[in-house]
């Protein structure tokens, strides 16, 4: 699954920001003490800086330990489809577009909280009707039509499923906030830039084989 290498970007990203955070908390109380050499201050005022300072990292720190634990939900979910997938000899490309539906609704749910737009209502309906449990089961090859009924529609019931809950850690982390103000929706638009490149790309590729 190519769209699992942005996710894996976005968790390396997001470890990198813990990882800064935990730093700076534990080197701070130095650098307070430092800058209390070239700055004398009093006692009662190098703790309230301390503190405030270091309140305002923990909370962001919260919120990317949040976000660790969110990607990993996300990469582990996805790694659960691609297996289905490969058992039941679907085609692996299934697993990208999943996630590429997930970034077009939630692109859409953002357009439709600039503009108001009715449209962008029905073309948010129109993608969460995309994958339904019909439409999961039309997807395994006929190999497998020997199988149960049921067992089709659980493998259908557990792709949903899983979707779903890669879905709410994903927009979980696209929603998040730092108290410095910055936003977790960055990882979605370098997403967003990354996956329309590589459709750029292709298109390109395909145009050249057809001259």
């Amino acid at each position: 699954m190519k769209n699992l290498k942005h996710l894996k970007k976005i968790k390396r990203q997001i470890l990198y920001s813990v990882v800064w955070r935990v730093a700076f908390l534990l080197l701070c109380p130095i650098l307070i003490n430092l800058i209390s050499l070239f700055m004398p201050l009093s006692l009662g005022i190098m703790v309230t800086n301390s503190f405030i300072i270091s309140l305002l990292f923990c909370i962001s720190l919260t919120r990317h330990f949040r976000n660790l634990i969110d990607i990993n939900t996300a990469l582990k979910e996805y790694k659960h489809i691609e297996n289905v997938l490969k058992d039941y000899s679907m085609d692996i490309e299934t697993g990208d577009k999943l996630l590429d539906n997930t970034l077009a609704k939630y692109d859409l749910m953002l357009d439709f909280k600039k503009t108001y737009d009715i449209d962008k209502l029905q073309e948010l309906k129109d993608l969460l009707n995309e994958y339904k449990q019909t439409q999961l089961i039309s997807l395994i090859p006929d190999e497998h039509t020997e199988s149960q009924e049921k067992e089709k529609k659980m493998v259908a019931v557990f792709l949903i499923a899983s979707k779903s809950a890669a879905e709410r850690a994903l927009y979980s982390i696209f929603d998040s906030r730092s108290p410095f103000g910055s936003k977790g929706r960055i990882y979605f638009y370098k997403w967003h830039m990354a996956r329309l490149n590589e459709k750029w790309n292709l298109s390109r590729e395909l145009e050249t084989k057809n001259i």
